[in-house]
């Protein structure tokens, strides 16, 4: 279920900083040394695919989204909140014309690993669970998943 990561992006790597039309859209994580960044790449992709870097010290990773910049700020991942193990963004994606919560797990602990939920149905924080559809796996009977954040267990 962890997906890759392409390289980290930074300037060396003919990488620019992407900037929200408003920073308040981009809540920072608190207190914790983690930092969250947005670059897109000197190429042809730049007004369509976003990198997000996530760093704390040495510690770092990158994800690609792949056409993330082409629906506008309201698919792109922003900071949600923290777990103990993780960074969560969350997002949405438009189904049927509504928006469906997404969230992105970005692991702290092996930085570079990250986990993406689609149509997340309900978050609990206290138990760091989420409770998602996959509909990728809906020919194989009932679509509603339940993740753990701390065991790393999925389940039906």
């Amino acid at each position: 279920m962890p997906d890759g990561h392409d390289r980290s992006p930074d300037s060396a790597n003919n990488f620019i900083p992407y900037q929200f039309l408003d920073e308040a859209e981009n809540p920072e994580p608190n207190n914790s040394g983690w930092r969250i960044s947005y670059w897109v790449k000197k190429d042809s992709t730049q007004k369509t695919d976003l990198y997000i870097r996530w760093t704390n010290g040495a510690a770092n990773g990158a994800r690609l989204v792949a056409g993330g910049l082409r629906k506008g700020n309201f698919y792109l991942s922003q900071f949600y909140q923290e777990t103990a193990g993780f960074l969560l963004l969350k997002y949405y994606t438009k189904v049927d014309g509504m928006g469906m919560p997404c969230l992105l797990a970005l692991e702290k602990k092996n930085a570079g690993i990250s986990i993406n939920f689609r149509d997340v149905i309900v978050y609990d924080p206290q138990l760091a669970q989420i409770v998602y559809t996959d509909k990728q796996q809906f020919f194989l009977g009932p679509a509603l998943f339940a993740y753990d954040l701390n065991t790393g267990k999925k389940g039906r």
